[in-house]
């Protein structure tokens, strides 16, 4: 994805430089922004499928190839097809062209927030998708402990828990030897597993569990998140 950021930027920057050269030899800037439009049509659909091309055919990013993966780049398309109706309506096709344009505005919004809420998590690691999640549900846990909401400090918990935490406190951070399961699901998935065991597990041994986080975690201010971020400093 930063890749084909960067590639844009580098083409609409020299897209740019070209219309303000094009502007001082008289081209009429009604000209220029059609032009413009067509040129952010090419982009997208050629980033979009060098994206994936790129992913195809390199062993190494194969993975990164799933159902999430393929949704975003058909939304970015779907999106890029309207925004070429809007572009190109005229007087007469007013309405369709305003239409389409809303249309287009609203499928890259959706895309964009899938691709940050579905596709991303889908490809991260193990622990760099339970990072994520301290981080995602940081403040809604504090603000739930702060309300004494118990039910709702459970409910964070049991998304974001997927293995015991060290000294058996949440604010501790995860004990990446002491998964749940060996899929490494948190409560939710377990008690949506088709396996009777998995569900048995779920409220035998994982609700219990987060019950007992959320009974200890009685003042938190995001010292898990703090951590990680001390951590990621010493590194670098």
């Amino acid at each position: 994805m930063k890749k084909i950021l960067t590639n844009s930027a580098v083409i609409i920057g020299t897209i740019l430089v070209g219309a303000v050269y094009a502007l001082t030899c008289g081209l009429g800037v009604s000209q220029l922004l059609w032009l413009a439009t067509q040129v952010v049509i090419v982009i997208a659909i050629y980033s979009t499928i060098k994206d994936l091309e790129t992913k195809l055919t390199d062993k190494d990013m194969k993975k990164l190839v799933n159902w999430q993966d393929l949704t975003w780049s058909a939304g970015v398309l779907a999106a890029t097809w309207f925004f070429g109706r809007f572009a190109c309506s005229t007087k007469a096709s007013a309405l369709r062209g305003w239409i389409s344009g809303g249309a287009s505005l609203a499928l890259y919004v959706a895309t964009a927030v899938f691709y940050l809420e579905c596709y991303r998590p889908s490809v991260m690691g193990t622990e760099a998708f339970d990072e994520y999640l301290r981080r995602r549900f940081s403040e809604r846990i504090a603000r739930a402990v702060r309300r004494g909401d118990q039910k709702k400090v459970v409910r964070y918990l049991g998304i974001v828990c997927r293995f015991h935490c060290a000294d058996d406190r949440y604010e501790m951070g995860s004990d990446y030897s002491k998964p749940f399961d060996d899929r490494h699901r948190g409560y939710h998935e377990l008690r949506r597993s088709k396996d009777a065991a998995d569900r048995t597990a779920a409220e035998q041994m994982v609700k219990p569990y987060i019950e007992m986080l959320a009974t200890k975690l009685q003042a938190y201010d995001g010292e898990d998140v703090k951590a990680l971020d001390a951590a990621d400093k010493a590194r670098a």
